[in-house]
């Protein structure tokens, strides 16, 4: 059965520093697409990185960042 969870607004982050800010984004089957609004050109290149919505987090396994896009793969968490 696929899953899908979507929004308009999300975080991500290495560790607790801000690594990017997405407006809509989806996860469908563990694989996310995201729109980017802000990038920290450093954070978002460590690891490990969390997507974070309204308190829940998801790990990220897998990321991939152009100017407006975010896309990737992500395992669920707390």
């Amino acid at each position: 059965m696929a899953v899908r969870v979507q929004g308009d607004a999300a975080e991500l982050r290495w560790g607790h520093y801000w690594a990017a800010t997405l407006g809509a984004w989806a996860i469908a089957d563990q694989a996310l697409t995201a729109r980017v609004t802000q990038v920290d050109a450093f954070r978002i290149t460590q690891r490990p990185l969390v997507l974070v919505v309204r308190g829940r987090r998801w790990a990220v396994e897998q990321l991939e960042v152009t100017e407006e896009r975010v896309t990737g793969w992500v395992r669920a968490g707390r």
